[in-house]
């Protein structure tokens, strides 16, 4: 099966370390790479530079064998593979788009690396980085914000964050159990307006787990690409500490929703979430039934309709970015517009799908 695997390569003389990722087909051929580089003077990476414009290449690969450090992170079908890979371009497009300077020691008000953006392209595919050793000043920072992960996501199904499949909804469901044409109970992310959706999207899956609990100990366990409504915006679930997040409870004199800190945020390794997009807002979802926390829904936009303009309502500013206006680029720009990569495709070999790759020119490190 082709692989998404995460790699690393030691630079000067192995004082640091370069995060990378590769797409590997079935018979293990390389079929892409990308990278984080600072851009030379006619937009081709340097190797070399400390300093300058960050941009995000996967027309340039480095020497791959079995030598180089490097774990496997997801492997599968070809689509669900080139899904990934493909949100891991989209996620390329939107930091190019930003104009980042480079920092080769990823300062933060100096500018990000490649570590850091080998973390991003981690959190927009869906998938935990690998921590490979050494010295990598970057590694887990992501430079995009939760709602702009959110958006490229929403274009692939296998990707976006999700609850779990047993986790309580009110009227007595169980998320496991929805199904497309159900009702569900929703809110507004910022008012907490009470609201009704139709589901058009539920599917099981597997997903690194976390669980989110609440001062007063409500809970929800998700997978850690959900980002959740705060009062400081969308922010991912493995990040939620400190944060207010809604908070519903039902009783004999009905419904009461409230803002509440989460004061635990639990690693609970792998767990059965179930995808579900309904309606225009978020859902109530929790570990307990009476009990719910509000849980993004965002296939289609938070407010619905195809006006990409809609995610300003979610804008909230990314710590350490060095942009003045840093907002959701719109769909047209983030995953359509003419600087966008063109993405890997499937077909079908001697009656098998595979993924086609990129044609790349090799680069050496400075080592």
């Amino acid at each position: 099966m082709p692989k998404i695997i995460a790699a690393q390569a030691p630079v000067l003389g192995g004082a640091g370390q370069h995060n990378f990722w590769v797409l590997v087909g079935d018979n293990g051929q390389v079929l892409s790479q990308l990278h984080g580089f600072q851009a030379g003077p006619n937009g081709e990476p340097s190797t070399t530079g400390v300093g300058g414009t960050l941009r995000v290449y996967n027309n340039y690969g480095m020497e791959f064998n079995s030598s180089t450090s490097q774990q496997v992170v997801f492997e599968g079908e070809a689509e669900a593979v080139a899904a990934r890979w493909n949100a891991a371009l989209d996620c390329k497009t939107l930091i190019n788009e930003k104009n980042y300077s480079y920092n080769a020691l990823d300062i933060d008000f100096l500018g990000h690396n490649s570590n850091s953006v080998a973390s991003t392209l981690a959190a927009c595919m869906g998938l935990s980085e690998p921590n490979l050793g050494g010295y990598i000043p970057g590694f887990g920072e992501i430079i995009l914000s939760a709602q702009e992960i959110q958006y490229i996501q929403s274009d692939y199904d296998d990707i976006t964050g999700c609850v779990a499949t047993i986790s309580h909804l009110p009227d007595g469901k169980i998320a496991g159990d929805i199904r497309v044409g159900d009702t569900m109970q929703l809110a507004d992310h910022t008012s907490l307006e009470a609201a009704t959706g139709e589901v058009t999207f539920s599917v099981e899956k597997t997903c690194p787990g976390f669980r989110i609990v609440t001062v007063s100990g409500a809970t929800l366990m998700c997978s850690d690409t959900a980002p959740i409504p705060t009062l400081d915006g969308l922010v991912l679930a493995p990040d939620l500490l400190g944060k207010a997040v809604a908070v519903r409870r039902d009783g004999p004199d009905g419904s009461k929703n409230t803002w509440e800190e989460v004061i635990e945020v639990q690693d609970i390794g792998s767990l059965l979430v179930q995808h579900i997009t309904v309606g225009d807002r978020c859902f109530w979802a929790g570990e307990k039934p009476g009990v719910y926390i509000l849980h993004h829904n965002m296939k289609a936009g938070p407010g619905g309709g195809t006006d990409p303009w809609d995610w300003d309502d979610w804008w909230f500013p990314i710590s350490g970015s060095n942009d003045s206006e840093n907002n959701i680029v719109p769909k047209t720009n983030a995953v359509g517009s003419t600087s966008q990569t063109q993405h890997v495709t499937t077909t079908i070999v001697n009656g098998e799908l595979v993924i086609v790759g990129v044609p790349m020119t090799t680069l050496q490190l400075l080592t």
